[in-house]
């Protein structure tokens, strides 16, 4: 949520642990929407079929994702790095 209108995009990478030393890297978007203040917005990213397989085999797996922000004041970006993990 943010407090000024923007323009948004997010993207990200999932990294998959194929074996104790090989991964496999999927990119994930753009997605981009624009935004009004103090409203949260969902936003979905598609997954390819072999990802999706990935999460149906329950092989680790590590998601990182970028939000980037645009609005009259400039550019803002923020990253965060997520570890899927399996009950």
């Amino acid at each position: 949520r943010c407090d000024q209108a923007a323009k948004v995009s997010l993207s990200g990478s999932l990294r998959e642990k194929v074996s104790k030393k090989r991964t496999r890297t999927f990119k994930l978007g753009p997605v981009r929407a624009s935004v009004n203040a103090n409203v949260s917005k969902d936003l979905a990213l598609k997954l390819s079929t072999s990802a999706r397989n990935g999460l149906k085999a329950k092989k680790s797996e590590s998601l990182k994702l970028t939000l980037t922000a645009t609005n009259a004041n400039g550019k803002s970006t923020a990253t965060t790095t997520v570890s899927l993990k399996r009950g």
